[in-house]
């Protein structure tokens, strides 16, 4: 099992009206990242892809419209993100597909992300983009407990 803690500073409550209270996202480290995609089922695992593509499309969406990030500075991170969402709608593809033999296996995908993710200083900002989608896979595939 893993806590729900390892995700979350704060963690999101739902109120009696319906209310959702703060979340706080922490970071995942790579290997603990693949480590935890490594117990997903298959279909979480593709989810999970689907999800974090999204996620990744509104870090690139930050890098465009942040004023304080020049042309010059947002042209590698674009490229970073650019690898990395090619990487993952391979990913995703292939599950689309029905070939999941034809995905890149876990570690080889998380390695070439963060590799892609260092170059540009994003690192951080893909541990982010990977935590909620990663946090949401594991609590349908029931693995998560309460702290």
């Amino acid at each position: 099992m893993v806590r729900e803690s390892e995700f979350f500073e704060r963690k999101a409550r739902m109120t009696a009206n319906g209310e959702v209270i703060d979340l706080v996202t922490k970071p995942v480290g790579e290997s603990r990242v693949t480590e935890l995609l490594a117990v997903l089922p298959v279909l979480e695992l593709d989810r999970f892809y689907a999800s974090f593509v999204t996620a990744v499309t509104v870090l690139a969406r930050g890098v465009i419209y942040e004023e304080t990030i020049s042309d010059a500075q947002a042209r590698p991170m674009m490229r970073a993100i650019n690898e990395i969402l090619h990487l993952t709608a391979g990913q995703v593809s292939a599950a689309v597909r029905g070939e999941p033999d034809k995905r890149y296996p876990i570690d080889v995908f998380v390695k070439s992300a963060f590799e892609h993710a260092r170059k540009a200083a994003l690192e951080r900002n893909l541990e982010l983009c990977i935590s909620h989608p990663l946090w949401a896979s594991l609590a349908r595939a029931d693995v998560l407990t309460d702290d």
